[in-house]
Order: structure tokens, then C-alpha cells, then sequence
């Protein structure tokens, strides 16, 4: 059943904290708020967070305050609810915490305070998509006369994930060139997810397996740069070309 749009003005609002951003396979807590509108929300009635099925973030529990993503809800009246997480949206949506007013209702500007993972009892938080990603959205939905019929929150919010710090270098040379002919090395680098990162600062040195004309014997990135590209180099030799990439730690990566 496709989510209804009736009086989606009437449903309520929704605040998430903080506003990040966020570095992807981080851990951290969310603190979600939905007020309830002029409709409020019956008795059973409730709301459901979801995001998209293919985000690998990590997933909220209710059972173990000490352990990753415990996820806590409280209503501002006193109201009894009920939470589970499960996929139980409409795709691409289905990831989902599903909290409902078992024991009461909420009457309009009541609010339900969603902690996806709760830190204040010791847990590490709840570990963010590891992917980046610019807009990733949370949406919202609101069942409000316990109809299982359920009305998108208007703006439902979003949040920025972004790069963590390099873990690795991804180099590529050209598969071939003929002896003294032009090519370009590329060079990037990745966090430990595998996401192309701009939070490198510091030089680079590289060495070749061959005489490589051209080739400096070190560059460097700074932040805000997702890598470099070296135009004009060749290589008067025939055979293999290997570029080796040594970062300021003095780890090594090869590339070819």
C-alpha cells in the first residue's frame, strides 16, 4: 500500500540532532524528536524512521544498553511504547524503527524523543553508513489515527556523511604505452571503507621501477583534495611499470 498524503500539513514535525556532519562508519548518537500535530496520535498509532534498504548502517537494539545501537524512546506525556526495528516499509524505505503508543496517546505538541543510539548508559553509539554520502536521507512516517495508514512527515530530515581519514592509496598507470610515449599517473586517496577521501594533508613520495621521466620525486595533497593526476611522464624502457606511493607515515602502496 502506497503511504497516503492525507493532511500531511496535520501530521506534526520532526527535528534530528545533531545536525553534523558525520564521518561514515563512525559511531554516534541521534536524537530524533517528533511533535505531534493538530491530528496527534491514537492509541496504537505511532511512527516509523526508515531509511534505504541498501545502507549498511548499523542496526538499531532495545535489549542491550551497553551494546552497539541501543536505540531508546520516550513520550513527553508519559505515554507507554512499543519498539522493534525491521524492514517493514515501502522499498526503497525499509529499514526501519517502528515505535507505537501501546499504553496512551499523544495530543497535539506532545512529542516522542527517539535516541538511535543511546550513549547514557555506556554504549558506543550506533555506527553510521559506511559509504559517504552528501544527502542521505531519514525519513519519517506517521500512522495518527492508528489506521496503519501512514503520512509522510513534511522534510523529513537528512544528513551529510563524509570521508574519513586515508587508509590506503588507489594509483593507476595506463595498461599500455609504447616506449617514450606520454602517459599520466592518477593517484587517490581512500579511508578504510573504501571511500574516495579529501582529508589527506602532507606530501607523497614516489619512486618508480623504472626510469620514469617526468615523475617527481614527491608531491603533496592538501585537504579538500580528493588526489592528483601527473600528466607528461614516459618511459624510455620496455617492460612493466610499477609507481610505488609512500605517505608521510612511511606506509607503501604500488601501483601499476
Amino acid at each position: 500500500m502506497p503511504h497516503s498524503k492525507y493532511l500531511a500539513d496535520a501530521v506534526g514535525s520532526v527535528e534530528l540532532t545533531p545536525e553534523g556532519p558525520f564521518v561514515a562508519g563512525s559511531f554516534t548518537s541521534l536524537v530524533l524528536t517528533y511533535t505531534a500535530g493538530p491530528l496527534g496520535i491514537d492509541d496504537t498509532g505511532g511512527i516509523k524512521i526508515s531509511y534505504r534498504t541498501t545502507s549498511d548502517m548499523g542496526k538499531p537494539q532495545f535489549k542491550e544498553p551497553a551494546l552497539a545501537g541501543y536505540t531508546t524512546a520516550e513520550a513527553s506525556n508519559g505515554a507507554g511504547l512499543e519498539c522493534l526495528f525491521d524492514r517493514i516499509n515501502i522499498r526503497p524505505w525499509t529499514h526501519t524503527i517502528y515505535v507505537r503508543a501501546m499504553k496512551g496517546f499523544l495530543r497535539p505538541g506532545d512529542r516522542i524523543v527517539v535516541r538511535i543510539g543511546d550513549t547514557r548508559f555506556s554504549g558506543p553509539g550506533i555506527r553510521m553508513q559506511t559509504n559517504a554520502e552528501r544527502d542521505f536521507p531519514i525519513k519519517v512516517f506517521v500512522d495518527p489515527i492508528a489506521a496503519y495508514e501512514f503520512v509522510e512527515v513534511p522534510n523529513s530530515p537528512r544528513i551529510t556523511l563524509l570521508p574519513g581519514a586515508p587508509a590506503k592509496w588507489f594509483g593507476r598507470l595506463p595498461t599500455l604505452r609504447r616506449p617514450s610515449e606520454a602517459f599520466a599517473f592518477g593517484i587517490m586517496p581512500l579511508d578504510r571503507w573504501g571511500n574516495a577521501t579529501d582529508q589527506y594533508d602532507g606530501v607523497l613520495q614516489l619512486s618508480g621501477s623504472r626510469r620514469i621521466a617526468g615523475l617527481p620525486a614527491d608531491i603533496r595533497l592538501s585537504k579538500g583534495q580528493f588526489g592528483a593526476r601527473i600528466e607528461g611522464l614516459s618511459c624510455a624502457e620496455a617492460g612493466d611499470v610499477r609507481i610505488t606511493v609512500r605517505d608521510a607515515n612511511g606506509a607503501s602502496w604500488v601501483s601499476n
